[in-house]
């Protein structure tokens, strides 16, 4: 099932790129599970490379300003040092993902004015864990 958490942090400007030092930015957190048949699992069908992918969709929630985006997804995986996560890698840091290349597309997300963006990853095991996302958006 998948998990929301909102906070509200004070960015420097230049960090998101942002026109003035007093420019505001948001993160929140997302999970979704990895197995197959869990409600909003991120497990596919599509294989390759011996594996799975895993594709999430990811979407600012209702109540963050209209005018900020999606500038950065952060993944990890837990509980990391399960054999579940250890078989499991984001697109882009291996040679596993020839169909999906960039792990966030579309590619050059972050320098458009984006509400959703969807995440890619790939996996040797339909094991649960817990695929967690630290979304950041800026201006």
């Amino acid at each position: 099932m998948r998990s929301l958490r909102l906070e509200v942090l004070v960015a420097v400007g230049l960090l998101l790129g942002a026109p003035t030092a007093d420019a505001a930015a948001q993160q929140f957190s997302v999970d979704f599970p990895k197995a197959p048949g869990q409600p909003g699992s991120c497990m596919t069908d599509e294989t390759d490379s011996g594996g799975h992918y895993l594709r999430c969709a990811i979407e600012i929630p209702a109540g963050v300003p209209t005018d900020l985006f999606i500038r950065a997804v952060v993944f990890s995986c837990t509980p990391a040092d399960s054999a579940a996560c250890q078989a499991t890698q984001e697109c882009g840091s291996a040679g596993n993902c020839v169909r999906h290349p960039n792990p966030v597309e579309p590619a050059a997300f972050n320098i458009q004015n984006l509400r959703s963006a969807t995440w890619w990853g790939w996996t040797t095991t339909p094991a649960e864990a817990t695929l967690h996302f630290e979304v950041i958006v800026g201006p």
